[in-house]
């Protein structure tokens, strides 16, 4: 074995680490006669299908730890990335990984590393046979092992890694050829792509920390943006222009080094927004101005890390309180983001009347006139003259006249420059495309923060909005990796800093999903283009990822009602409206998800439900819902609209309503079941000849319990209602009990009403049912005797 800085020498093989995000450490053959006894340590094969022939060669691979060989080294050692040049052509080589971090759920799902061969093969695709996978018995050692096979060309070099790469250098190619292109575009119209590249800060190491400016020249101005202390240290790059009335969209990627599936979803979005032709790319940037930070930790990207630093911090942890000496790049981010809030112009619509408007549009081209653009920047004085596609007609449309209840102001930052945040990463363990948001006790702010991602499963088929989290206790985990809390994580910081409601962390799975949604057609496709539906979710690859980012597009317009060719008409919901009464009724059925209710089988004048529609009292039942609620008493306070029993009925059909919809219909063992139960019941009836009576269990005595409060005075009353369900025969009867419970006031002791709450528990009250039938039953005997 021989070991160097920038290869690596194994017999014939030459391992090359002397590249952007390679992370190599050591390389050692293995002897045939030893290939069952590896290090001396004992280990867990787990089954995959292999290649059943024995590789012509073989070898361990020791990646490096992140911060490898420094103060700051750590255990984080799941991402390897190398090349391989062999004298011999045409051999198979088994590669065994040796000292990973324990990934083992993720590779029994059919996780693959990928490869590529310059020349020859110069696109990334994964290996071709199922990897293997051992464990020691302390599971501090995780080993997988795969198989690939050199090329003919003795030249050409193999490069393995553990998925998608996308390096530093890549990053700076791609963006100099954007460059390039964009220098070459026709500035003849306002809707021109306003396009500006600038480096906020240098990282540690001195790397490139970019930000790209994407609007369009409507509403531009020649001011430009001021120079953050500390920041923009290349006096030469001119800062961004400012833009009037319109508010910023920040998205950035590449926090943690090793999530290379963030990179792609931001090169999907930002190739949507640079798309000159797409209507939808042309509305969001006269609408919005887009800041993009495509790589936050460019040194850990460029060392190979997977989760950290070149110190060994973990960035997505200290956004609350972050240095511009030890975290630059974190401390540029939130710079331009309190900025942003604070100090970006936003000039409402209705500020300027009918009559204005001319004079705005004057005011504006005068702007314009005034800039000190190049040659490259100038644009014409006049709007677009109409003679080309119906794109102008589509922007005209859907630009003006946004319905004041569907304008972009989020709840809490009404002034704020800043209209959506979100941070692209990748996830290890949890299939699927999913966003992380953040906890509000109010539900309109909630039902607000999920229309995004339910948005974005109706524009994407990859999109899991059941896997979507907002828990207050994902805003506030601790990691177990490094002991640091989510607070600190750029999602939860933005909403602290800002108040705003839409912020989100987007998770891509490495390898695949659970689902795939059907995706409906657009409103100008046609009811007849539907997708193709795939109903085994597919192997995630950059295409895919970059899908994402574009879907990302449209479903920011669907926010505000502004796209004219949007999915929803053709969707299930039929509108904006629909989702949003979707997701109140999901929030509704959350919360009674939380309250311990009998299960009980729907009434038979529940068994035709039709369609749901919204009722008028929805607003103030969903306010309810943020009352406290006992999980003990099965109880559930509810707020009057015109009378209380009305609301508590309603309530009561609108969660069965809502539970006939998620389940569709009832399964077949309940219904053979329920068949079963009235087939027994008929014959039993048949032949006694007499009343049979049933009384369900403590837990299925009660049919309902239903809460009302009544503010009577200082004290708040409950009128407890407990409805109980006897059969006799073929009638049934309905037994209610109303019982007035009086909550104590503020400090007042709460052991006065102790005696009610047992009285109002369900074995008292079954019993005291029981009782009641025993007695009818009696009383009906008599009477027949006396007959």
């Amino acid at each position: 074995m021989a070991t160097t800085v920038q290869s690596i020498t194994c017999g014939n093989f030459v391992f090359y680490n002397n590249f952007d995000s390679a992370n190599l450490a050591r390389v050692e053959p293995v002897i045939a006669a030893n290939t069952s006894n590896q290090d001396g340590c004992e280990t867990e094969r787990k089954p995959c299908k292999t290649s059943e022939t024995l590789p012509d060669y073989e070898f361990n691979v020791w990646t490096k730890h992140d911060c490898h060989g420094t103060e700051f080294q750590n255990n984080n050692r799941t991402w390897f990335y190398f090349g391989i040049k062999s004298s011999a052509q045409g051999v198979s080589v088994k590669l065994n990984v040796v000292n990973l971090n324990r990934q083992s759920k993720m590779f029994s799902q059919g996780m693959c590393p990928v490869f590529k061969v310059i020349p020859g093969h110069p696109q990334w695709e994964r290996i071709r046979d199922k990897p293997t996978y051992t464990m020691d018995q302390k599971g501090s050692e995780f080993t997988i092992s795969f198989t690939i096979r050199t090329s003919e060309n003795p030249k050409a070099i193999t490069y393995v890694a553990f998925t998608y790469p996308f390096t530093y250098t890549d990053l700076q190619q791609y963006l100099n050829r954007i460059d390039a292109r964009m220098q070459k575009q026709n500035y003849g119209n306002t809707d021109a792509i306003y396009y500006h590249r600038e480096c906020a800060i240098k990282s540690l190491e001195g790397r490139r920390l970019d930000v790209l400016t994407i609007s369009s020249y409507h509403n531009i101005t020649p001011e430009r943006e001021e120079r953050l202390k500390g920041m923009f240290p290349d006096e030469a790059e001119e800062r961004a222009r400012k833009f009037r009335g319109k508010r910023i969209i920040f998205v950035s990627a590449r926090v943690h080094p090793g999530e290379t599936p963030s990179s792609f979803v931001f090169n999907g979005f930002l190739n949507f927004l640079l798309n000159r032709d797409d209507p939808i790319a042309m509305i969001l940037r006269r609408i919005y101005v887009f800041k993009l930070v495509p790589m936050l930790n460019p040194d850990g990207v460029a060392r190979g890390h997977y989760r950290v630093d070149t110190r060994g911090v973990n960035l997505n942890r200290v956004y609350l309180n972050p240095s511009a000496i030890d975290h630059p790049t974190i401390f540029a981010a939130k710079s331009l983001i309190s900025y942003y809030h604070n100090f970006y112009e936003v000039v409402n619509a209705e500020e300027t009347d009918e009559g204005g408007q001319d004079q705005q549009i004057v005011e504006r081209t005068e702007d314009v006139t005034l800039m000190t653009l190049d040659d490259k920047e100038k644009i014409l004085e006049t709007e677009p003259t109409s003679g080309g596609s119906g794109n102008d007609e589509i922007i005209k449309s859907s630009t003006k006249n946004i319905p004041e209840g569907d304008k972009p102001v989020p709840r809490g930052s009404e002034d704020s420059g800043i209209f959506l945040y979100i941070d692209l990463h990748g996830h290890a363990s949890k299939k699927g495309v999913f966003m992380y948001g953040n906890y509000f006790d109010d539900a309109d702010d909630t039902i607000m923060c999920m229309l995004l991602p339910k948005l974005m499963s109706i524009n994407n088929p990859n999109f899991h909005f059941t896997s979507c989290n907002f828990a207050e206790r994902n805003m506030y985990l601790i990691d177990k990796r490094d002991g640091m809390s989510r607070e600190g994580s750029g999602r939860v910081a933005v909403y602290k800093l800002t108040g705003l409601i839409r912020s989100y962390t987007l998770e891509c799975n490495y390898n695949s999903g659970r689902l795939v949604n059907t995706v409906p057609a657009r409103v100008r496709d046609g009811t007849g283009k539907l997708q193709g539906h795939m109903f085994v979710p597919p192997k995630y690859t950059p295409t895919v990822f970059e899908e994402v980012g574009s879907a990302l597009g449209p479903s920011i317009l669907d926010l505000t009602n502004s796209n004219p060719n949007s999915r929803l008409p053709n969707s299930q919901y039929r509108s904006l409206r629909g989702v949003k009464s979707y997701l109140k009724l999901t929030y509704i059925n959350s919360l009674a998800g939380t309250i311990h209710r009998p299960r009980l089988k729907p009434l038979a004048s529940h068994d035709n439900i039709g369609p749901v529609k919204e009722s008028p009292c929805l607003d103030d039942i969903v306010a309810s819902m943020n009352t406290p609620n006992d999980p003990n008493t099965s109880q559930k306070s509810e707020t009057s609209c015109t009378s209380k029993s009305r609301v508590v009925r309603r309530t009561a059909s609108l969660y069965t309503a809502v539970k006939r919809i998620k389940s569709g219909k009832r399964s077949s063992r309940q219904l053979s079941t329920n068949r079963k139960s009235l087939k027994n019941q008929r014959l039993s009836n048949s032949e006694n000849g007499q009343v049979v009576s049933k009384i369900r269990s403590s837990r299925r005595g009660i049919k309902s319990l239903k809460v009302i409060h009544k503010i009577v005075g200082k004290k708040t009353s409950q009128i407890v209602e407990q409805t109980g369900v006897v059969k006799q025969g073929t009638k049934r009867l309905k037994i209610v009990q109303r019982i007035v419970k009086t909550r104590p006031e503020v400090g007042e002791s709460s052991k006065s009403v102790g005696d009610e709450d047992k009285n109002m528990s369900k074995g008292n009250f079954v019993e005291r049912v029981r009782k009641g039938v025993k007695a009818t039953q009696r009383s009906s005997s008599k009477a027949s005797a006396k007959n």
